[in-house]
């Protein structure tokens, strides 16, 4: 069964309801069909596929796109990752797209592509930070983590709390660590 999510930009632009219907229409778009079966990544027009007057003619337009305005589309394929295709759509109300401007999004499509699975990895390796910062929360002890010129890149709250019950007023480092503890490292 395949399953489609869809975004908007700006994130506002059109009411959850309405995106989860458009979501149940893709179907009817020709892009995802074509990009699974080809792998093929270039950018490519609504009117690559067929005429404008049938695109209209879809319930994907119909009841999805035109409450937007959306009356042509271009669309090129970012990634293929963890069993998802990952495209991008760009929408327009007066007048189609042309070749020029294909060739244009054509040759950007690597850097596109580039910041879109950079923007993935920085997103899954925030996640896991996060986790990791979750669990040590969770976990008996308190850690913070000195880098190799000895200055703390991060303490837990709780870390710092038993550091002054342990060590009092001590005078410390710009960073909160007490000096006694900076001459161990």
């Amino acid at each position: 069964t395949q399953r489609y999510t869809v975004r908007t930009l700006p994130h506002d632009l059109a009411k959850p309801e309405e995106v989860k219907l458009v979501g149940g229409l893709l179907h009817q778009s020709p892009f995802p069909a074509y990009y699974v079966a080809t792998g093929d990544g270039q950018w490519k027009m609504t009117t690559d596929f067929m005429p404008v007057e049938d695109f209209h003619g879809t319930d994907l337009h119909r009841l999805g796109l035109s409450r937007w305005g959306i009356n042509q589309q271009i669309c090129g394929m970012l990634a293929f990752t963890q069993g998802a295709a990952h495209a991008l759509t760009i929408n327009r109300t007066n007048r189609g797209f042309n070749e020029g401007e294909r060739d244009l999004l054509n040759a950007l499509h690597p850097h596109l592509v580039t910041s879109y699975l950079n923007a993935m990895a920085h997103g899954r390796s925030q996640q896991t930070i996060d986790q990791l910062r979750g669990a040590m929360e969770a976990a008996p002890g308190a850690y913070g983590y000195v880098r190799p010129d000895g200055s703390v890149a991060w303490m837990q709250e709780r870390a710092r709390e038993w550091l002054a019950l342990f060590l009092g007023r001590e005078t410390q480092s710009e960073d909160g660590l007490p000096l006694t503890l900076r001459g161990l490292i």
